[in-house]
């Protein structure tokens, strides 16, 4: 098998990329969320695991708006 040196591994990964930016410009246009999130706690409320759940569940309702 032939190894493939560092100069020649870099310029490839940078080949790579140039390559693929083109397709992330779609992907970064779209808005998030664009529907309601829902968050599932696999645990009976009442709970310390409810009570994070739902800060976590306000605080992400603040910042997502």
């Amino acid at each position: 098998m032939k190894h493939i040196t560092v100069s020649r591994r870099a310029w490839l990964a940078a080949l790579a990329v140039s390559l693929a930016s083109p397709f992330a410009a779609p992907v970064a246009a779209q808005t998030f969320p664009n529907k309601p999130l829902r968050l599932i706690v696999p645990f009976p409320a009442g709970g310390g695991t409810d009570a994070m759940a739902r800060a976590l569940g306000d605080a992400l309702s603040r910042d997502l708006g």
